[in-house]
């Protein structure tokens, strides 16, 4: 009986130490997020401040004025010279764009190069130069079987081969058989010149 009831003291105790954990648990966290909270807008207050301030005084107003003023003269610069307002309109669309493209490169070439990533573009690089490499020798491929194809390749082997392929006939003659030739060739030749002299007469 006495177990029994020491036993239900302690797990009263320990639901009241839980309880009372829990509700200082809640209580900090509360506290951390309300901390939080106005931490988070006096440092957006500051900034807007800051803006504000950087915006409306100092060095960088005035210079801000003075490309305001430089950029308005050249644009009446360039309409009295013949340019309309949709033209400069258009190109400096077209500037902000190619701006926005490049610094938009940079920023994710620094990532890439700050990081483990380092090793992307370099991969990609040498994935175009193997589809540059592979675009050639297909063009290249293609113009070889055009010329094997044409009506005029025999001919032109013709023209190409006949006279290497003689010069290895002959090389594979004795020398018995190149002094029969240039002794049938000679005769040969008389006989046409003689033929030609009568055909003359």
């Amino acid at each position: 009986m006495q177990g029994a009831l020491y036993n239900l003291k302690n797990r009263s105790q320990n639901k009241d130490f839980k309880e009372r954990f829990l509700q200082r648990a809640l209580m900090h966290v509360a506290e951390y997020r309300i901390k939080h909270f106005f931490h988070k807008w006096r440092h957006n207050v500051d900034r807007l401040n800051l803006a504000d301030l950087v915006n409306t005084e100092g060095d960088v107003v005035l210079e801000r004025n003075q490309a305001q003023r430089n950029a308005k003269r050249l644009r009446e610069e360039l309409i009295k010279s013949g340019y309309s307002p949709e033209q400069i309109d258009e190109y400096l669309a077209m500037k902000s764009e190619q701006q926005r493209a490049n610094m938009q490169k940079a920023v994710v070439g620094l990532f890439f190069k700050n990081t483990d990533f380092n090793i992307i573009p370099k991969a990609l690089n040498q994935w175009k130069e193997w589809v540059k490499s592979r675009k050639r020798v297909k063009e290249n491929a293609r113009f070889v079987l055009n010329c094997l194809n044409h009506p005029l390749t025999i001919y032109f082997k013709k023209w190409k081969y006949d006279k290497a392929d003689s010069e290895k006939v002959l090389a594979k003659l004795s020398k018995k058989q190149l002094i029969d030739k240039i002794v049938a060739d000679e005769n040969l030749i008389g006989s046409s010149k003689s033929r030609i002299q009568r055909m003359d007469q």
